[in-house]
C-alpha cells in the first residue's frame, strides 16, 4: 500500500483499544520502538481526522462524488445564458419546452440542433422544444448535457437536465437536488443544527442521493475512476488471535469506507510464498525487535524485495515486508547499526521514530503478554525484558532447588554409636 496519505487515514482510524480488548490483551504500542504515544496525534484514534485523511488521499465517499456532481451541475445551469429546470419528466413522443427572452446572443441560436423560434405575439421571447428519444437533439433518460449553439454551430453555452424515466425518479431526482442545495447552505453558520445537511447525513441509493437512516450500511470509497477501496489483508493462522484482529480491524476499516477481505493463508508454506511475492495490500503479522533495537532489516529500502515478475529474483532475506523506501530512514537506520557512541544511538531512534511516524509505512497495535509458567520449588528465576522467547533460558544458570539431607530408609541419629567402633 504505496498511498502514504490512505496509510495515515487507516492509522487514525484503527481503535487499537478495542483491538485488545478483544484479545484481553493490555499493551498498545504506537512505535517500531515498542512505545506508547499519547501526546502525538498521529497515533490517536480519531474517526473524523480519518476521514480527512482518507479525503486528502483522494479516496472518496461516492455520497460525495455525487453531491460534488450535483452542485458543478446546479452551478452551470446557474450562470448560462439559458435557466431551464434541472430537472424534467420524460414523456413519450413529447419534447421538453424551453424558454427565455432573447439576447444579442441567442439570435439565429440553436439548442441541441433545434432552432430557437420566436415565442407567444408579443412575449420578445424565444421558445425551443427538444424532443424525447428521438429526433434531432432528442434527449434521453438521464443526465443530459444540452448545448446552445450560434449560427456557426460555435458552442455560446451549455446546460444540464436530468431526464426521469417516471414519476417516482423525478421526486428522487427533485429531492437529491435539494439536498444539495441545503448541503451548500448548511455551511453557513447560522443555519440551525438539526436543518444542516453534512456528507454524513447523506446516502446513495441506486445512483441518487436521499437522507441517510441508521440501518444504512457505510458506503465503500472511490478514486476518481470510480474504482472502489477494496483491501486485501494477509495474515497466518496461527496464532489464531491473528485472525481475531484482522477481523477486528476489518470491521474498523469499513466504518472509514474501505472494504478489507480477510485472506488467511491455508498453510505455512502458502503463507511464505505470499511473502516472497509481496501477494498482498495488507499484512498482519508480529516482529520481534532485539536489546538493540536494530530495525534495520524491516525498515531499510535494502531489505525491499525485487519484484520483477521472475521467482529466480525474489530474495529470502527481503524482510521490508512494507515494501518501504525512504533515504532518511536509511540514513538513520545505518547510524544506529554502525555506531558505539550511545547519545549517537539514541538521537538517530529518536528521528527514525520521527521518520517513521509521518511516513506510517505500518500501523503498530500491541505487545502480546505472554506467560511463562514455573514449578515453585524453582528459585533464582528472573526474567527481566525479552527479546526472544528463548531468552528465559538465558539466566539458567542462576536457577536453583533447595534440599535438605534425609537419612536413609532404616537410617537414624541411633545408628551413630553403632557406627563408632568401627573407627576403632
Amino acid at each position: 500500500l504505496q498511498d502514504g496519505k490512505l496509510r495515515g487515514g487507516l492509522q487514525q482510524g484503527t481503535n487499537k483499544q478495542a483491538i485488545i480488548d478483544a484479545l484481553h490483551e493490555s499493551v498498545i504500542v504506537d512505535t517500531p520502538l515498542l512505545e506508547l504515544d499519547t501526546d502525538d496525534w498521529h497515533y490517536q484514534f480519531n474517526s473524523d481526522a480519518a476521514q480527512g485523511a482518507l479525503l486528502a488521499s483522494r479516496w472518496n465517499l461516492p455520497e460525495r462524488v455525487r453531491l460534488q456532481r450535483l452542485l458543478e451541475r446546479d452551478d452551470a445551469n446557474a450562470a448560462g445564458l439559458v435557466h431551464p429546470a434541472p430537472v424534467a419528466l420524460f414523456q413519450e413522443g413529447g419534447s421538453l419546452t424551453l424558454t427565455g427572452s432573447y439576447v444579442p446572443q441567442l439570435r439565429l441560436a440553436k439548442i441541441n440542433g433545434v432552432t430557437l423560434r420566436p415565442g407567444p405575439s408579443g412575449s420578445g421571447g424565444w421558445l425551443a422544444e427538444i424532443p424525447y428519444a428521438r429526433g434531432t437533439g432528442a434527449l434521453v433518460a438521464g443526465e443530459n448535457l444540452v448545448k446552445v449553439t450560434d449560427g456557426k454551430s460555435r458552442i455560446l453555452d451549455s446546460f444540464y437536465v436530468f431526464v426521469a424515466k417516471d414519476a417516482k425518479e423525478f421526486a428522487r431526482a427533485n429531492e437529491e437536488l435539494r439536498l444539495a442545495r441545503m448541503y451548500r447552505a448548511s455551511k453557513d453558520t447560522a443555519v440551525p443544527v438539526d436543518r444542516r445537511v453534512t456528507i454524513g447525513s447523506l446516502a446513495l441509493e441506486s445512483g441518487m442521493l436521499r437522507r441517510r437512516v441508521s440501518s444504512d450500511p457505510v458506503s465503500i470509497r472511490v478514486n476518481e475512476k470510480g474504482t472502489p477501496l477494496e483491501l486485501r489483508l494477509l495474515t497466518s493462522d496461527a496464532p489464531e488471535t491473528y485472525r481475531t484482529v484482522a477481523d477486528e480491524v476489518a470491521r474498523q476499516w469499513l466504518q472509514l469506507g474501505v472494504k478489507v477481505n480477510v485472506e488467511v493463508a491455508a498453510s505455512p508454506q502458502q503463507f511464505q510464498d505470499r511473502l516472497l511475492r509481496r501477494d498482498y495490500d495488507i499484512l498482519l503479522f508480529g516482529q520481534s525487535l532485539l536489546d538493540n533495537l536494530d530495525s534495520f532489516p524491516y525498515w531499510h529500502s535494502s531489505s525491499a524485495q525485487k519484484l520483477t515478475g521472475q521467482d529466480k529474483d525474489l530474495r529470502q532475506d527481503a524482510y521490508n515486508l512494507s515494501q518501504y523506501v525512504s533515504f532518511k530512514a536509511d540514513a538513520e537506520l545505518e547510524t544506529i547499526r554502525r555506531t558505539t557512541d550511545e547519545k549517537e544511538r539514541q538521537q538517530s531512534l529518536k528521528k527514525l521514530s520521527e521518520i517513521l511516524r509521518n511516513d506510517a509505512p505500518a500501523i503498530f497495535l500491541y505487545s502480546p503478554l505472554y506467560v511463562f509458567g514455573h514449578h515453585e520449588d524453582v528459585f533464582g528465576i528472573e526474567l527481566g525484558s525479552l527479546s526472544l522467547h528463548s531468552d528465559r533460558f538465558l539466566t539458567l544458570y542462576k536457577w536453583y532447588l533447595k534440599h535438605e539431607r534425609t537419612f536413609k530408609p532404616g537410617v537414624g541419629w541411633g545408628s551413630f554409636f553403632g557406627w563408632l567402633p568401627s573407627l576403632l
